[in-house]
């Protein structure tokens, strides 16, 4: 005698009708994915930052050696940075604050580099 087994519904398209199974797997799955893309954004920050800091480090630098010589060149800053020698002075100072530079160093990089301050206009 063999017993006869109840055969399963056939699975539709429809969503509501979606083994638990299935369901779960999806939910895994787009988890997954989410984690990765979460992963590589906070690769791509973190290198952002490394790259920022480098940077930083290197605005002071070029400060530093050129101030015994009345401070860099322009043409030095612009083929080093791309930039003027006022967004330089500037970009120096918030680098020399993010960094917490010594006392002694501000006031060297200071006679060379004065900081800026914005007119009333804000130009």
């Amino acid at each position: 005698m063999t017993v006869a087994r109840p055969q399963s519904p056939p699975v539709a398209a429809d969503s509501s009708t979606i083994s638990p199974v299935t369901d779960i797997a999806r939910q895994v799955h787009e988890y997954r994915r989410e984690r990765l893309r979460r992963t590589r954004r906070r690769r791509l920050q973190d290198a952002a930052s490394q790259n920022a800091d480098r940077e930083t480090r290197q605005l002071v630098e070029l400060a530093r050696i050129w101030a015994p010589y009345g401070g860099a060149p322009s043409d030095v800053v612009f083929q080093s940075f791309g930039i003027s020698l006022n967004q330089f002075a500037a970009r120096l100072w918030d680098a020399i604050y993010r960094l917490g530079c010594d006392s002694h160093l501000m006031s060297e990089l200071e006679a060379v580099y004065p900081r800026q301050r914005l007119s009333r206009t804000g130009v």
